[in-house]
């Protein structure tokens, strides 16, 4: 896997104008623009709800998550 400092994300301008953005809550909007920016380049986020928490400020249930993003189950 390549260094993390050479990945470069490229995030939608216009994200904030989508509705279904608009009505998460803060912390879900929050938390989704940080799995946009730790997820690998093939879009994986190894479940790490600490450091969500860290990047949040508030802790954020993985029902939670699931509820709202399609997340599957890390076993």
């Amino acid at each position: 896997m390549a260094s993390r400092k050479y990945l470069k994300r490229y995030f939608d301008a216009h994200m904030h104008r989508d509705p279904k953005f608009r009505a998460l809550p803060w912390k879900l909007r929050e938390a989704w623009r940080v799995l946009l920016g730790e997820c690998d380049f093939l879009g994986i986020w190894p479940l790490d709800l600490d450091s969500l928490k860290l990047y949040v400020g508030t802790k954020i249930a993985l029902e939670e998550l699931q509820q709202h993003f399609k997340i599957e189950d890390a076993k």
